[in-house]
């Protein structure tokens, strides 16, 4: 105890220095701790913002910009659910979009002079047919039909080239496996709902599907009894035994992408191609519209 009292002052400073160094370990420990926490958090934000449309929406189109750009999309299958199934973000989707929009602005005045010759076509031919149908024609009139029916073809064809010049234009901006897919859709663009997407669809296959889907969408809008909605039920889930296991996990595969990444394509859209101002919506609540519209194009 004598040792104690002489060295009292010593031990209280050592017993001090190992607390202050504890408190200062555990302190350094804690922060370091919340610092890489943070830095992990702020990493999966840019991470999931990077995903998205990030830059500036652009002035609104003018209507025949937007109608015409539209038409395009649909006919090259690049409508938002075209995209989502092809696996695309809101950040490469507006790339794609922006990229279809300068090319269209650059190839406006050919476009728009292969569409006036192919409806100047398509109204010479119906003239002639309204002639032959009424009984008003001769062997002339009937020759010149056949004349303009050869014409209307080619100047459809012509159309149909140049909108397909955009292609590997558009292709560009993809990666070879959305190329790959995007090349399946486009030639599956007559298949009901999501089975244009699925891979490697055979002729088989395809008339398989399109009974089944006409069959159960049948049943389902005659369907009165509870027996004859379970009849359309099972016809529904007909609609994918046609395909083979793998094609099923594509499509699932493929939904789960859709519905993660519409509404970031949606918004995309909006920011690249801005539609011209409509009158004021009147129908129903147009954010359960919206929401209604995205479920069904996900199914």
């Amino acid at each position: 105890m004598a040792v104690v009292r002489r060295h009292w002052k010593l031990m209280v400073l050592c017993l001090a220095v190992l607390v202050g160094g504890a408190a200062w370990l555990l302190l350094f420990n804690t922060n370091s701790q919340t610092t890489a926490q943070a830095q992990v958090t702020l990493q999966a934000e840019e991470d999931k913002v990077s995903t998205a449309d990030a830059t500036a929406a652009r002035k609104t189109l003018d209507e025949q910009t937007y109608c015409a750009v539209t038409n395009l999309r649909q006919q090259l299958m690049l409508r938002n659910e075209d995209l989502a199934a092809l696996g695309c973000t809101g950040a490469s989707s507006r790339v794609v979009l922006e990229e279809l929009l300068g090319w269209y602005e650059a190839n406006r005045e050919k476009l728009q002079q292969a569409r006036r010759m192919r409806l100047a076509s398509r109204q010479a031919f119906r003239e002639a047919m309204d002639q032959i149908n009424t009984g008003q024609a001769d062997e002339g009139v009937v020759a010149r039909a056949r004349y303009l029916f050869s014409e209307l073809a080619q100047t459809s064809q012509r159309e149909r080239d140049l909108t397909r010049s955009v292609i590997p234009v558009i292709g560009k901006k993809l990666t070879e496996e959305q190329c790959s897919h995007w090349t399946s859709v486009r030639k599956q663009r007559f298949m009901p709902g999501v089975y244009r997407y699925v891979p490697d669809l055979t002729a088989e296959q395809k008339q398989s599907v399109r009974s089944a889907v006409h069959t159960s969408a049948y049943r389902q809008m005659t369907a009165r009894t509870d027996e004859q909605r379970q009849q359309a039920r099972t016809a529904e889930a007909e609609e994918s035994e046609a395909l083979s296991y793998s094609q099923r996990t594509a499509m699932e595969e493929m939904k789960a992408k859709m519905r993660q990444n519409l509404p970031e394509i949606m918004q995309a859209s909006r920011n690249a191609l801005p539609a011209p101002k409509q009158p004021v919506w009147v129908g129903p609540d147009l954010e359960s519209f919206m929401k209604k519209m995205q479920e069904q194009q996900t199914r």
